[in-house]
């Protein structure tokens, strides 16, 4: 059979799908191998130089940054073929990645957090209280559950448990779901969430909502950009300039600070790795050391049988403070 540009991106697809990577992540990597094979015409007889041609196109388009990314991922991409048996050997495999200097993360001072809180309850213009108890609600899962975009997009009502004061979190990368607790003080602003503002918004909507948790203005399911759309909507009117991902290391950053171990702060950012994690924490290298040995103990347990459980790995390290007990920046 013909192996034809488009049947190369739909195996390709494929191929992403069964390794239970979340929509974005595939929507992008998928994109990128779209775009560069618009460009070089085909995908049989690729070379080194079709490689060379397209990112030498894509560097008067992108930042260095953006460019690395997207070399990664044409990289990936063409391993993938290879897998796939659509090329015999990838012309990109020794392709070196050129690293740019990335600007340091923005961190947010607990202070920023409590005036993006406080501006959240302000009536916006058009919307009202149902849009305001909306955004509270949105902002309480953000930092308080450190929850990705796709996650509060993909929150259903039934997965809150306001009587327990916990939240099942769906769709995280690679598929993983999770139980994690309600920060005390986020239960009393998402209990009027579910009982006066999402009642409001729905009905606009006409039962277009799908049973989700949030909702957009008008009552449906909320977009791909929407999450964050709202965050810098809110962070505009308080007078605070960031992005919604910075919600999710902020609370990263703030727990450690407060003693938390950060193998704890690992399983509730459902992140693999432990060195994923540590890209989103200030954490002190000491502190670091010491939650690497202990991630190190959880999988040599679990390579030996035991299952590795959200219990064990938030047990306490010496001096450090309990996930349950965790406190806010309100």
């Amino acid at each position: 059979m013909r192996l034809t540009v488009g049947r190369a991106l739909a195996d390709y697809e494929d191929k992403l799908l069964r390794r239970a990577l979340s929509p974005e992540t595939i929507d992008l990597w998928v994109s990128t191998a779209r775009r560069f094979l618009r460009f070089v015409g085909r995908v049989r007889g690729l070379t080194r130089h079709d490689v060379e041609r397209f990112l030498a196109h894509r560097r008067t388009q992108l930042s260095p940054a953006t460019l690395a990314d997207e070399t990664v991922r044409v990289r990936g991409f063409l391993r993938t073929l290879v897998e796939l048996g659509h090329l015999p050997a990838s012309p990109a495999d020794d392709l070196v990645v050129a690293r740019a200097n990335r600007p340091p993360p923005l961190l947010l001072s607990k202070a920023a957090v409590q005036r993006l809180f406080e501006g959240a309850l302000l009536p916006p213009r058009r919307g009202g209280e149902a849009v305001a108890l909306r955004d509270r609600a949105l902002l309480e899962l953000a930092y308080g559950l450190g929850l990705r975009a796709s996650e509060l997009r993909a929150a259903r009502l039934v997965d809150l448990d306001l009587l327990g004061a916990a939240l099942l979190v769906r769709r995280a990368k690679r598929g993983y779901q999770r139980v994690l607790p309600l920060p005390p003080a986020s239960v009393p602003h998402l209990r009027a969430w579910v009982e006066r503002g999402r009642p409001a918004l729905a009905a606009r909507g006409h039962g277009r909502d799908d049973a989700y948790l949030l909702l957009n203005d008008v009552g449906g399911p909320l977009r791909h950009h929407a999450v964050q759309e709202i965050v810098t909507r809110i962070a505009a009117r308080a007078g605070v300039a960031f992005h919604a991902h910075a919600l999710r290391r902020a609370l990263a950053t703030h727990l450690v600070a407060e003693g938390v171990n950060v193998v704890a702060v690992q399983q509730v950012l459902g992140h693999e790795r432990l060195d994923t994690t540590a890209v989103y924490v200030a954490a002190d290298s000491a502190e670091l050391h010491r939650a690497v040995e202990i991630l190190e103990r959880h999988r040599a347990e679990k390579h030996g049988g035991a299952a590795l459980s959200v219990a064990s790995s938030s047990r306490r390290a010496p001096g450090s403070r309990d996930l349950s007990n965790r406190t806010s920046a309100r």
